[in-house]
């Protein structure tokens, strides 16, 4: 038979005598205890239909959805929140996984907004209103030697044209911020 013996024994326990043995019954009684023993979830319409609004009405998250089934219902949600996922992915109960929250959106960088490459409160030189006539308007330009050995930083007023010009250590922001050198 190519089988070992217990698992001879097992099969033959199966019955009441040997008589009665057969592979197909037995086959298919394997299969209907396994059946059985495989966990079901059962829920009420009003269960079903309050998932179905969270889910795909109000956008919660699998965590926040078993988060409210529980105050909601006062038991616990019957399956983890990776299964849900698995639900919502295989459209079980009319889940829809185009309404999970983060759908097709990107990442977001953790404390900080994402504001690279953007300056803030930027004003545009050609903004400012009579800009000749009025005192105290700088122009701020930094000008880097050759081979980025040195930098300079140069003001000019506007209405005088009086330039004032100061050596920088690095040509980082640090040192071009206008608290740091003048004073």
């Amino acid at each position: 038979m190519n089988r070992h013996r217990s698992t001879i024994l097992r099969e033959i326990k199966r019955f009441k005598t040997t008589d009665e043995y057969s592979a197909y019954k037995s086959d298919k009684m394997y299969y209907e205890k396994r059946k059985k023993n495989n966990k079901r979830c059962k829920f009420t319409e009003e269960q079903i239909n309050f998932m179905k609004i969270r889910l795909n009405k109000y956008l919660d998250s699998p965590r926040e959805f078993i988060y409210r089934y529980f105050l909601k219902f006062g038991v616990k949600f019957p399956v983890c929140v990776k299964t849900l996922y698995k639900w919502i992915r295989l459209g079980f109960y009319g889940f829809l996984k185009q309404n999970l929250r983060h759908r097709g959106k990107k990442y977001k960088r953790k404390g900080k907004s994402d504001n690279l490459g953007k300056l803030t409160d930027f004003r545009s030189i050609w903004d400012i209103e009579n800009k000749v006539s009025n005192v105290g308007w700088f122009e701020m330009d930094t000008v880097v030697g050759k081979n980025h050995q040195s930098s300079c930083l140069v003001l000019v007023e506007q209405s005088s044209k009086k330039y004032f010009a100061i050596k920088l250590e690095n040509h980082i922001s640090y040192f071009v911020s206008w608290h740091n050198k003048i004073r």
